[in-house]
């Protein structure tokens, strides 16, 4: 395998940014997600989830229970997410 000086450069960037990281403190950690479709998604609404929508996935991520869309039981996380990014595909937004 051949490896090319913008691969070195770039492998030499991420261990210089690495170490002069490290150096200004600790590294803080962040849960999340960033891909999250709910019932205004035509993908996710073919797939049954008819009653899941933003406010209900806020709810989740922050550690309150929600109706679960499939089993249709309560469910909640035991620790609340640290971020949450509620990605819904805009094709049939507004549409009646």
């Amino acid at each position: 395998m051949c490896i090319r000086k913008h691969q070195v450069g770039a492998f030499l960037l991420f261990v210089l940014f690495s170490v002069l990281g490290r150096a200004d403190g600790p590294t803080q950690l962040f849960w999340g997600d960033t891909h999250l479709h709910t019932l205004y998604s035509p993908d996710a609404f073919m797939n049954g989830n008819m009653t899941t929508g933003p406010d209900e996935a806020y709810r989740f991520a922050k550690g309150m229970p929600v109706l679960h869309p499939y089993y249709k039981a309560w469910v909640r996380l035991d620790r609340p997410l640290d971020f949450l990014v509620v990605s819904d595909h805009a094709e049939v937004f507004g549409s009646t």
